[in-house]
Parts: structure tokens; C-alpha cells; sequence
């Protein structure tokens, strides 16, 4: 996100939890995803090859969560991933 948006455009990081896992969700004023698929890896329409997204969503999946993709209040990208609580640290 950082090195894809201008670095004088506002943005917002909340971490929020969720029934059975935690919520953190990204948002900012930036010029959003357009048309293109931000989850499409090998190109990405903003100069990356869409690694990000990627690692995000399949971090998100192997927890048993999701990763959810929208425009932000902002006008800009929302990224929200659901992280669902398992393993050892789970409940601590």
C-alpha cells in the first residue's frame, strides 16, 4: 500500500475484534482499485506485480478468515482481513 500511494495521502489502520478471530482493517485516500482485479497476481495496474494482496489473502484464508476488498469512506481502497483465532495463542 505505502509504495502505491502518494506519501502525503491520508490513511487509517484499525484493529477491531471480531466474533471468534480479530478484525484489522486499512483505508485510505488514495486513487482506490479502479477496474482492474487487485487480487490478479502478475499484474496489478498500479506498477506492482500483485504479491500484496496476495500474501494478505492467503494469510488471511489459512487462518480460516477472509480477506474483503471495497472502497474506503475516504474515497480510496479499503482492505479488511477477518483473522479467525486459532492456535496457540488463540484465547490467551
Amino acid at each position: 500500500m505505502f509504495a502505491h500511494t502518494d506519501e502525503e495521502t491520508p490513511f487509517g489502520i484499525r484493529l477491531a475484534p471480531a466474533p471468534g478471530g480479530a478484525l484489522p482493517t486499512v483505508d485510505d485516500a488514495g486513487p482506490g482499485f479502479g477496474a482492474a482485479d487487485p487480487l490478479g497476481r502478475g499484474e496489478s495496474g498500479a506498477g506492482s506485480i500483485g504479491l500484496g494482496l496476495d500474501i494478505a489473502r492467503r494469510t488471511a484464508e489459512s487462518s480460516g478468515g477472509a480477506l474483503g476488498l471495497g472502497a474506503s469512506p475516504a474515497g480510496g481502497a479499503r482492505v479488511t482481513l477477518f483473522l479467525a483465532g486459532s492456535g496457540p495463542l488463540a484465547g490467551s
